[in-house]
């Protein structure tokens, strides 16, 4: 799994292991465990592993799965937000090293053009690039949330994670905007929608959870 942090270090421990003094090894061992625990990742990583187990004890539950209309809608809104960049003259191959640099590598949201390497993309471009693909994945999701066809922010990340390529380590695309701040993700949105037009008004839950500083996770219970 590409971009993850994590199982580098285990390679290094283990290499540090057959290499070095045992004091040592063990030093090395957990200042790489401590990087770990440290790294952001360490939380997306968490909160996947909570999301998904809850989408399966409630499917379990209603045995009514919202899945693909879920995946269709998002995968749909972000794929029309990739044609509307690259219709305005956004470079194919920055784009599609900007998104691979983030970590969209497979599946629906996977970039659809496979010209350039992750290396190739300057940090600034790729956060310029990548900006409006996520704001329109956490526009979506709040719709589906305000329309109730979801009952947990977290069953978005699930479904994104799981069928469509989102990158584990990012948490999801309700998570990652919560770790942004729903404050600034309004900004951003009444940015585009100044520029774009209606159809980047952002979503009525967006902007209700952003005026009341809160989370996209408050509305599970679960407050990070």
């Amino acid at each position: 799994m590409p971009g993850l942090f994590s199982p580098q270090r285990v390679i290094d421990a283990i290499e540090a292991a057959v290499q070095l003094p045992l004091r040592d090894g063990l030093r090395l061992e957990r200042e790489l465990f401590l990087q770990c625990m440290a790294s952001p990742q360490r939380a997306a990583l968490v909160h996947r592993f909570q999301v998904e187990r809850r989408f399966a004890r409630r499917l379990k539950e209603q045995r009514q799965d919202p899945s693909r209309e879920v995946g269709a809608r998002l995968t749909g809104r972000y794929r029309e937000t990739i044609a509307q960049l690259l219709d305005e003259g956004a470079d194919e191959a920055g784009l599609d090293a900007a998104l691979r640099a983030f970590g969209m590598a497979e599946g629906p949201l996977r970039p659809a053009v496979v010209t350039a390497t992750a290396d190739e993309a300057d940090a600034v471009e790729s956060e310029r690039l990548i900006e409006r693909p996520l704001l329109a994945l956490v526009d979506e999701g709040a719709r589906l949330l305000g329309e109730g066809l979801v009952q947990d922010a977290g069953d978005i990340d699930h479904i994104l994670i799981r069928d469509c390529g989102f990158p584990p380590q990012r948490g999801g695309p309700m998570f990652y905007a919560d770790t942004l701040g729903l404050s600034r993700v309004l900004e951003r949105m009444r940015h585009w929608q100044e520029r774009l037009g209606a159809a980047w008004t952002p979503a009525s839950l967006l902007q209700q959870l952003a005026a009341a500083g809160r989370t996209f996770a408050d509305l599970n219970g679960n407050p990070r």
